[in-house]
């Protein structure tokens, strides 16, 4: 592969080991905009995670670990609250091993490891194998930067433990699984070791469709066309993607019948309330994505900049034109799915963690679309015509760069940054040292100052209340054996 006079990635043949080792270094110096934007946008997301602390949930899990040991606390939270075990489970685990006042940022930025590697293992499985790597770090990149700059709300997911690990892990370790799943190689059935890459995983499977139950709900039906197509092409494989459907379905079950979901939500609304209200919903946020100039910018870039014959998958099963239909129609299921189910259980549109979760969603299926219906190699047909060609690479990646940068989440999270952050840490470190050391003294009843900074990217939730006995309040209590804990003074 080499990068083309008009700045299009040329393909090489299937043995073009020679072709690939004259592809590094290669391209024209454009090309380092959209890649210069990504790395300051990943670069500020990241930066703000040693910032971040608990809240909320965060005080509830582990105060309750801490109080009543990690089964009483697994139990109550599946019989009276939320059937995610392995969801909410990471939660209660974490403070075995971690003070989370003090760890916090850590935790964070190896989710986000994870959700970044889940979605460069997914990349590296839809296209070709002879993509180069830098081809598939940079499309992880695009994603990833987009997904920050354009979500609904980091501090839902990014930033807060409960929406990281329920949401984006939820997602991410399914794109993982899916990975190790295509990538297998077919040779005896299920490749090298086949007994215990089939226990492996299946117990992925259900690890994994115990994090949240709509996305466990995605990741079944993905399993189930997996399955249908290596059943009727008798795939070596089917027994594998047979067997992991069957954990998934059955992690699904676990979660979606736990008793503490009949408490969080007792009855359903009628069908036809919880249309309107998901179409409604789906409408805003679907049109926002579609004509976000970050995304538009990057289909420009990967519809004109790469001769798609060279990366487009070959995945080996079905005809090519049977992927071009099922693919969309699999994508758009799962995006309403999206925005009806939490409509119809709550009665109430999805709330900004689901809406980040379904973003990559989005994200990761639309791409994916562009790729299996973009033109071919520019000799065949040019996008936007021969003259408009030669622009779209140029243009598309200086926009994508300045969207990046000046638009959607990066200038608060810059404002949060060089004014916010620093001081919102520093107050909440002051205020677990006074309510430590108040408590040593033997006080129960305490009342600490409110936070003079609010961080825009972090906080989804107020701070604790004026009323000691709100249920937040009471977390917090409950995690520093406090009697109870309130505001005091404005």
């Amino acid at each position: 592969m080499r990068m083309g006079r008009d700045g299009d990635l040329e393909s090489f043949p299937a043995d073009g080991a020679r072709n690939r080792r004259r592809a590094k270094g290669s391209g024209p110096a454009f090309w380092l905009v959209p890649v210069a934007g990504q790395i300051i946008v990943l670069a500020l997301a990241i930066s703000l995670m040693p910032f971040a602390h608990p809240q909320a949930d965060d005080f509830c899990r582990s105060g309750s670990v801490m109080q009543q040991g990690l089964i009483e606390s697994l139990r109550s939270e599946y019989m009276g609250w939320s059937g995610r075990w392995s969801g909410t489970g990471m939660s209660y685990v974490v403070p075995l091993f971690a003070d989370v006042t003090h760890t916090y940022g850590l935790i964070l930025l190896a989710a986000m490891g994870v959700l970044g590697s889940g979605v460069y293992s997914l990349v590296s499985a839809l296209v070709a194998g002879d993509t180069p790597r830098s081809v598939r770090l940079f499309a992880t990149a695009t994603i990833l930067a987009i997904h920050w700059s354009g979500n609904h709300a980091t501090g839902d997911n990014y930033y807060w433990l409960p929406g990281a690990f329920e949401y984006h892990l939820g997602v991410a370790l399914g794109f993982l699984l899916l990975a190790a799943m295509l990538k297998n190689p077919p040779r005896g059935g299920v490749g090298a070791g086949g007994g215990w890459r089939i226990a492996l995983s299946s117990v992925g499977a259900l690890f994994i469709a115990g994090m949240h139950e709509l996305y466990a709900a995605m990741l079944c039906g993905v399993l189930a066309v997996g399955t249908v197509v290596a059943l009727k092409e008798r795939d070596p494989r089917r027994f594998l993607w047979a067997s992991v459907l069957g954990a998934g379905l059955t992690g699904f079950l676990v979660v979606f019948f736990a008793p503490g979901n009949q408490v969080r939500s007792p009855s359903w609304v009628a069908i036809d309330y919880a249309l309107a209200v998901a179409a409604r919903q789906a409408w805003g946020v679907v049109k926002g994505w579609l004509i976000d100039t970050k995304l538009l910018s990057a289909t420009a870039l990967l519809a004109a900049a790469v001769h798609l014959d060279y990366i487009r998958p070959r995945w080996g099963w079905c005809d090519a034109e049977n992927w071009k239909r099922l693919v969309p129609g699999i994508w758009l299921l799962f995006l309403w799915a999206g925005f009806f189910v939490p409509a119809w259980v709550t009665g109430v549109t999805a709330p900004p963690r689901t809406l980040s979760a379904l973003f990559l969603v989005f994200l990761t299926g639309w791409f994916l679309i562009v790729l299996l219906y973009a033109p071919g190699p520019v000799a065949k047909r040019v996008p936007f015509g021969r003259a408009g060609h030669r622009l779209v690479v140029p243009v598309g990646s200086l926009v994508l760069a300045g969207s990046l940068l000046f638009t959607g989440n990066t200038p608060v999270a810059m404002r949060d940054l060089m004014l916010e952050v620093g001081r919102y840490d520093s107050g909440l470190r002051e205020r677990y040292a006074s309510i430590r050391l108040a408590i040593a003294r033997g006080e129960r009843d305490l009342r600490v100052f409110p936070l003079l900074a609010r961080p825009r990217s972090f906080l989804f939730r107020p701070d604790i209340r004026d009323d000691p006995n709100h249920w937040s309040n009471r977390c917090v209590a409950l995690f520093f054996g406090a009697g109870s804990i309130a505001l005091s003074g404005r």
